[in-house]
């Protein structure tokens, strides 16, 4: 018979496998048991805080990044706010050209959606560039109480990817280009 092997001294002879199908584990109250593959992400992934504003965690789908590309057409839909009576809202925007570096910027915008459109407002701050001359980014203010903002151009947006960042969560649409003129547009307010 022979000498008895510590428990350190039977796992190092294990050997390291990555396609497991079973974790050993201890329950509770301290007896062994096997827990699936399945089970176990499934427990720790509830152990993992999703992320918000106030704390880290793992990221949700609705801060996910999304990129556009305009592709030439006179407008983009960056955001359309929840229909809700009040819901803040933040975003940030980065616009990169490929042939005019000059109009490349980067934006934060913020707002909410009250019920009146009069108190509406939507504020708008450069972190670094601003859009050509014939190209804006307006705000609509939609009868159901959603707040819609585009980046809008004269005659065309070029050729440009636009990268949107939600900052403050909303339910809000996917980006899409638009053909359109879109009607109803008002200015943002410009914070320096």
């Amino acid at each position: 018979m022979g000498a008895i092997k510590t428990m350190k001294e039977v796992e190092s002879a294990l050997p390291q496998k990555k396609e497991i199908n079973y974790v050993r584990a201890l329950d509770k109250y301290g007896n062994p048991i096997l827990i699936s593959k399945e089970d176990l992400a499934q427990v720790v992934g509830e152990l993992i805080p999703v992320v918000t504003p106030e704390k880290d965690g793992l990221s949700n789908s609705k801060f996910a990044t999304t990129k556009i590309k305009s592709e030439g057409k006179r407008s983009v839909l960056l955001y359309r706010s929840s229909s809700s009576q009040w819901a803040p809202f933040a975003i940030r925007v980065s616009c990169i050209s490929t042939g005019e570096p000059s109009s490349d910027f980067c934006v934060y915008i913020a707002g909410n959606t009250m019920e009146l459109q009069d108190t509406t407002k939507v504020y708008v701050k450069y972190m670094y560039g601003q859009p050509n001359s014939d190209t804006y980014l307006k705000m609509k203010y939609e009868s159901d109480h959603r707040i819609s903002i585009y980046l809008t151009s004269d005659n065309s947006l070029g050729d440009r990817t636009i990268v949107r960042e939600l900052i403050v969560r909303d339910s809000m649409y996917d980006m899409a280009t638009q053909d359109d003129e879109i009607t109803g547009l008002a200015d943002c307010t410009i914070v320096q």
